[in-house]
């Protein structure tokens, strides 16, 4: 309000660079040691970037050859917009501290005691964890902003799933059960609690998520952008994304490898690991 700075929302959102422009604007804008952004920290940037800016971007990231191999590939838009966060540290928008491990901690502290304007690369389930830490602070004001648009503003949605193993003793007591936890009340019920949205496509519609209170309402148009990329449900993907491209995003962000080799391991690594758990 003070910046007379319109946020975005559904309608209109913003795009990635728009993002950028209006965190340029705010940086430094509360004193020397305010943000403009803060963003999520090496220990997640490999699972964000391919379930939160992938998606966005638009990048397909796994093929498959005509002998049915598959092959990890990044488009030149995503190396783009690699090189774009890199800049944007080297340039100090995004702290130094985002680089260490629990980088994410730091964002989230920074905002909930006033030391930036916003949090960039988080679902809603982040609410939880900013009420939480936010406990007991009467002046923080927040919102949930509308999906960032780089060519689109997809949104991936996790899966939420439970099973009744094979090998279980009671499997028709234990589907009677899943049948009664996965009904419409109990869905509603557990997604409220988490500040996540419910799985079931009747429960998302339900009126008590229509509410501005936390932002529900927003959240509830958000998710009509879902996506559920290939390569996410591919054996070896969360190895790769939670593991190897994490330590990768880190070493390149403070300048330990060149874009060349960042690009040339992630497609390699990414490739190995595929083909090891997918043949």
């Amino acid at each position: 309000k003070k910046n007379n700075i319109k946020p975005p929302t559904m309608d209109d959102p913003w795009t990635f660079d728009e993002m950028i422009k209006i965190a340029r604007k705010l940086h430094g804008s509360e004193g020397a040691d305010f943000k403009g952004m803060g963003f999520p920290g090496p220990d997640h940037f490999g699972r964000v970037f391919s379930e939160i800016w992938a998606p966005k971007i638009g990048d397909k990231l796994v093929y498959k050859k005509n002998n049915g191999d598959l092959y990890v590939k990044l488009s030149e838009e995503s190396i783009s917009f690699i090189k774009k966060i890199k800049s944007l540290i080297d340039e100090g928008l995004i702290g130094k501290e985002m680089l260490i491990r629990g980088g994410s901690k730091f964002a989230m502290q920074d905002f909930v005691n006033g030391k930036s304007a916003m949090i960039v690369g988080y679902g809603c389930w982040v609410r939880s964890r900013l009420l939480k830490e936010s406990e007991g602070i009467n002046a923080i004001e927040w919102a949930v902003a509308a999906p960032i648009k780089v060519n689109n503003t997809n949104i991936y949605g996790y899966i939420q799933t439970l099973s009744v193993p094979s090998e279980g003793k009671n499997k028709e007591a234990a589907f009677k059960f899943l049948k009664w936890y996965w009904g419409y009340d109990n869905v509603l019920k557990i997604a409220k609690s988490a500040f996540i949205m419910p799985g079931r496509n009747s429960a998302i519609m339900d009126a008590s998520l229509k509410t501005p209170d936390y932002s529900w309402d927003l959240v509830q148009k958000a998710v009509q952008r879902n996506v559920l990329p290939e390569y996410v449900k591919l054996g070896g993907w969360g190895q790769f994304s939670e593991g190897f491209a994490n330590r990768l995003f880190a070493e390149y962000w403070v300048g330990e490898i060149t874009i060349q080799d960042f690009i040339k391991k992630y497609e390699y690594e990414g490739t190995r690991l595929l083909q090891d758990f997918n043949e």
